[in-house]
């Protein structure tokens, strides 16, 4: 089926495009980010304040609707400027003043959605103008601000209202303190090169050593992937590992069982089941039950590929065991996973990820990707060969790759849909049961799952929720129609990038595709069989 008329033939709109301006600010002091986030909340407040004044008969699109869209994308803006250096300034003063720049302004948030006075000008505005007089975007951005006054209580009486605001100010203070232990974490292992065994000279030659000559490893992503995938040592990967899920165990976890119980509580007042269903409701899943639909149909579909390279990777530990003489323990940990499924793309796919990394120096990362790319030494461009191996190895590992990601997604809902869900036990019995590899006994990834604290709860399945639906648009529109294809881009244009947040993504995604979205280009793109469905060509 077509696209149809309505979304691929309509008029192009003559708005002059937005200038591009870079807006992040690496050189603030902390003293810089304490004053400008004051002015920042007293600069907003006053467009608060502003509409929240207004006697009803001037309320206004112009006095209401557009103040409050106009300051919302520039505070947006001056707030991630303010709170961005927490997770990447190597200054301590500096991350320490933007955290408390975060809980500032996260506490500054909940009272300003919170304001009743501005709420009750905007239900005024609704009810007053013609919704015909409004541009799409406005009409759906008013419909937004009526629902958000809702689901944050303004419609309930006075008390519950006060209950929701504490409960989201404690909400706020405890995602930032989760993921702050996080980022603080100083945890350093010491190994001898003999344990370090297997990874490159240029990484041993960037860590620190201790007193005794050892080198000493942290929990950081730059020295917890690159160990994790390389060194041929078992023991060291199972310390590292270990390690790296007990990070912040303790206070983590007391930390998780309070957000999961005070997320619970804050979603009962507002009158939904659970947690899940009420951050869902603004998604285009809509429900938890979708949200488990979803995750449980490609489990089951992806699981068969699961096993295969499952049983690939135990040949391989098998294999090497044998060649290092080291005892075969019949089993996939946790701790080879990341190493082995390196195992399979360097000698089933020939990716030498060593090599190919000479080609991304980073002077050429940060000037682009791939177009710029050249050897760091030679200046030769990457070879052809390289690419079309590395263009066959995206099917390396997918299986258990997603099943992870599976994983992680249903540890999330079951959180946030059962209140007396015990995050370790969870995780460990999903990983079980649908990635065929145990946890590691003693650890808690749920205490250093960043996401469950950093505005994912409940969302973590939409990593693998766009990336189906993305996959069916590109294979059922651009693929077959041509990349290039001048209707294809203008229907793309149309039905996907005018509407923007005008109109449901489902509505959005329905026009464009011609039909309801599937998931079989997604499971073909990963080397499955889908009955009925033609193979996708590279």
């Amino acid at each position: 089926m077509k696209p149809p008329a309505a979304c691929a033939g309509a008029a192009l709109d003559t708005a002059a495009p937005c200038p591009v301006v870079n807006y992040l600010r690496w050189d603030l002091s902390a003293q810089q980010i304490g004053e400008l986030t004051t002015e920042l909340m007293e600069q907003t407040k006053r467009v608060y304040d502003r509409v929240g004044s207004q006697k009803l008969e001037d309320v206004s699109y112009e006095s209401t609707l557009k103040a409050l869209a106009d300051v919302e994308v520039s505070y947006t803006v001056q707030r991630n400027i303010l709170d961005f250096p927490q997770h990447v300034s190597p200054s301590k003063a500096i991350r320490t003043a933007s955290t408390e720049a975060d809980k500032k302004l996260s506490e500054f948030d909940v009272e300003m959605s919170m304001r009743q006075d501005v709420y009750q000008r905007v239900v005024w505005l609704q009810d007053k103008v013609q919704k015909d007089s409004l541009r799409p975007e406005a009409r759906r951005y008013l419909e937004r601000l009526i629902k958000l006054g809702r689901r944050n209580g303004l419609h309930l009486p006075e008390e519950t209202q006060e209950k929701i605001k504490g409960i989201k100010k404690k909400l706020s203070l405890l995602c930032i303190d989760f993921n702050k232990n996080l980022n603080e974490d100083t945890t350093s292992l010491p190994f001898t090169r003999e344990e370090l065994g297997g990874l490159p000279e240029d990484f041993l030659n960037s860590l620190e050593k201790t007193d005794n000559e050892k080198f000493k490893v942290t929990l950081k992503y730059p020295h917890y992937f690159p160990l994790l995938k390389k060194c041929h040592v078992p023991e060291t990967r199972r310390k590292v590992e270990a390690a790296f899920n007990c990070r912040c165990k303790e206070e983590n976890s007391a930390i998780l069982k309070e957000l999961v119980t005070l997320r619970a509580q804050k979603s009962s007042l507002l009158g939904f089941r659970t947690h899940a269903d009420y951050v869902l409701e603004m998604s285009m899943a809509k429900t938890s039950q979708a949200v488990a639909s979803f995750l449980d149909e490609l489990a089951e579909k992806l699981k068969p590929l699961g096993e295969q390279e499952r049983a690939v990777i135990l040949e391989l530990k098998k294999a090497e065991c044998e060649a290092r003489g080291l005892d075969f323990d019949g089993r996939i940990n946790a701790w080879d996973m990341r190493y082995y499924m390196n195992q399979v793309e360097e000698t089933r796919y020939r990716v030498d990820q060593n090599l190919l990394k000479e080609y991304f120096p980073t002077q050429a990362v940060t000037r682009g990707l791939l177009g710029m790319s050249q050897h760091h030494k030679t200046g030769s461009a990457i070879p052809e060969e390289l690419l079309e191996k590395l263009i066959r190895s995206r099917q390396a590992n997918t299986g258990l790759f997603n099943l992870r990601q599976i994983v992680l997604a249903k540890v999330d809902q079951a959180l946030h849909t059962r209140m007396a869900a015990d995050p370790a036990e969870e995780y460990a019995r999903l990983c079980q049961e649908v990635l065929g590899v145990p946890a590691t006994p003693g650890t808690n990834m749920p205490a250093t799952f960043g996401h469950l604290a950093g505005g994912y709860d409940a969302q973590y399945y939409g990593y693998l929720w766009s990336e189906v639906y993305s996959m069916d648009m590109f294979h059922t529109r651009f693929k077959r129609e041509g990349v290039l294809s001048g209707k294809v881009g203008m229907d793309y244009r149309s039905c996907i990038l005018r509407p923007g947040g005008s109109e449901d993504a489902s509505v959005m995604l329905k026009h464009f595709l011609g039909r309801d979205p599937k998931q079989d280009a997604f499971l073909l793109s990963k080397g499955l069989q889908v009955e009925g469905a033609e193979p996708l060509a590279c």
